[in-house]
């Protein structure tokens, strides 16, 4: 206990001894001698010496001094940063590392709180990481990815102390506060700064770049870093995107650090789910031209909207955006003028509405119900004229939805790897790029998907016959926890409706879209069958025997 304490007290009287020498040495007038100074002398404020660890190995230490500790090791970091920003110069390199290395802590809470004062995090943010904002500062390109990776670091860390305080069924307000900041107020103003930019007249059209084409999602988190190095000869940073490649590039980066905040963290969906993030993100979507930027953030759609509170202003934006979204996957059947990663994202989007609780779980629902209900009660089955194609189209989006589509293996899927074929035992991944042209092969020897598994992060080429989709939501379990009433008259209208589709005749027809349509209403039927509530529902109609002989002969396609 003595040698804790001790060795606590002589970090403390050091560590305001240094600060000390430091706001003394920062007095001086030669820039250069301070810079060469800080060189030799910062490396050796944390190493591995057991006596200068910043807070460990002194655990049995009162809080009071650990306080102390942390108050003046930030104190220190906080001086030296005043000292950067204020240099006109290029910002020395190794000066900077220097300092992200003093903060590359552990950070418990008592860390986020520090670095919560004095602004630090907003100021460094603006000055080291923005690509928006505008800055005097003039960095290198290595830098700036040290200054990104730390606050990526930074983010991930914070969360988590948030989620163990939950679990510990504690909280801390001055933290749970710095998080709403970083993603309310930092990241979501980076991004719509970002989507002015792109509005404004820059140079290079993305629509046909091999950046904006490229099937893959390897390195997004750091694909403007990747470009600017190749690009950039000089490895500065001139504070400003020149290009729209580069500005979706930067919104990407941010879109994957939110992809994995709210699939990992439940307080970081709950503090993006509001209108503000979905009316960005379905911007986003709308207007974007890179499959990737696009991919993104319907994924981050998908997690937040349920979460999303009930108003005057969110009914109306989710009401267009689900039938928006509706009539993109139906219309994708005709004209394919969307990629299969964006269509099987967009069916997730509504399969995870339809099974989640929230005020757009029966709007949803019923949508998906009435598309199929309705349009089957307008269509002349045996003439095939078409009352409205959009409706059609809907009826085409809805089976799917339901089950009627398979998906298949695009950018973006999670997917159960299986190692050993005579073993159950599967591992998760995602598909992070595809080599389309060896896509379908048939030969066990190609490997077309690169995956990296969800666990330990690794990447490889893999053969497709050792994937299956991971399902987060099957078809038959949309409608159970959606509450509908005792009648069940929802559910008795859709079997209705799939029962008329399927018994059609078309033995004196060559009409394909009559034969897609019963090929979607029997594939959605299998899926809805294989909850047991609903089989018994579908036994008691009076078509369930003749569909039932239909399903057994060749003739039904």
């Amino acid at each position: 206990m003595s040698q804790y304490y001790e060795r606590a007290m002589t970090r403390l009287i050091t560590y305001r001894f240094i600060h000390k020498f430091i706001q003394n040495l920062l007095k001086i007038n030669d820039q250069n001698c301070i810079v060469t100074i800080f060189y030799l002398y910062l490396p050796h404020l944390r190493n591995s010496d057991l006596e200068w660890s910043y807070l460990e190995n002194i655990e049995a230490t009162n809080n009071q001094l650990k306080e102390q500790i942390s108050n003046t090791y930030y104190s220190i970091i906080k001086t030296v940063f005043s000292f950067i920003l204020h240099l006109i110069t290029l910002k020395p390199k190794l000066l900077v590392q220097n300092m992200f290395n003093l903060l590359n802590l552990s950070y418990k809470s008592i860390d986020i709180i520090y670095l919560n004062q004095d602004q630090f995090i907003e100021i460094l943010f603006i000055s080291f990481v923005s690509f928006a904002k505008e800055s005097n500062h003039i960095i290198s390109l290595d830098t700036k990815l040290t200054a990104y990776n730390w606050f990526r670091f930074y983010v991930f860390k914070l969360c988590e102390n948030i989620e163990l305080d939950k679990i510990k069924s504690t909280s801390n307000k001055i933290v749970e506060k710095q998080q709403q900041f970083i993603f309310n107020t930092l990241i979501l103003n980076e991004l719509k700064t970002l989507k002015q930019l792109l509005s404004i007249d820059v140079e290079n059209e993305i629509d046909n770049s091999i950046e904006n084409n490229k099937y893959s999602i390897d390195n997004a988190a750091i694909d403007w870093f990747v470009k600017a190095a190749i690009e950039n000869d000089t490895l500065i940073y001139f504070n400003k995107l020149s290009s729209k490649i580069d500005i979706e590039l930067c919104t990407n980066q941010l879109l994957v650090l939110l992809v994995r905040c709210v699939y990992l963290y439940d307080n970081v969906r709950s503090i993006c789910a509001n209108i503000d993030y979905v009316e960005e993100l379905l911007y986003i979507y709308r207007n974007s031209k890179n499959r990737a930027t696009i991919l993104l953030s319907l994924k981050i759609l998908r997690n937040i909207i349920p979460l999303l509170p009930e108003s005057e202003t969110t009914i109306i934006t989710m009401k267009s955006s689900l039938d928006e979204f509706l009539f993109s996957i139906g219309n994708n059947f005709t004209k394919q003028n969307r990629t299969l990663e964006t269509i099987s994202e967009l069916i997730n989007v509504f399969r995870t509405i339809m099974s989640l609780k929230s005020p757009w779980q029966m709007m949803a629902t019923q949508l998906v119900f009435n598309s199929i209900v309705s349009c089957v009660n307008e269509i002349n089955m045996k003439s095939l004229k078409i009352i409205d194609t959009i409706e059609m189209n809907h009826v085409f989006a809805s089976l799917s939805i339901l089950g009627g589509y398979l998906s298949p293996y695009c950018l973006g899927s999670v997917v159960n790897v299986y190692p050993n074929e005579e073993s159950n035992e599967f591992d998760l991944a995602l598909i992070i790029a595809i080599n389309t042209n060896d896509q379908n092969s048939d030969s066990s020897e190609v490997l077309p998907y690169f995956i990296q598994y969800l666990q330990t992060n690794k990447t490889e080429w893999i053969a497709a016959e050792k994937l299956r989709i991971q399902i987060d939501f099957f078809p038959s379990n949309l409608f159970i926890s959606t509450n509908i009433n005792d009648s069940n008259a929802m559910i008795h209208s859709l079997f209705d409706a799939l029962g008329y589709i399927i018994q059609v005749d078309t033995s004196t027809t060559e009409s394909l879209i009559l034969l897609e349509l019963k090929r979607r209403s029997m594939s959605t039927l299998d899926y809805l069958l294989n909850d047991k509530n609903l089989v018994e529902i579908f036994m008691e109609k009076p078509y369930a025997l003749v569909i039932a002989k239909l399903s057994m002969h060749d003739s039904l396609f």
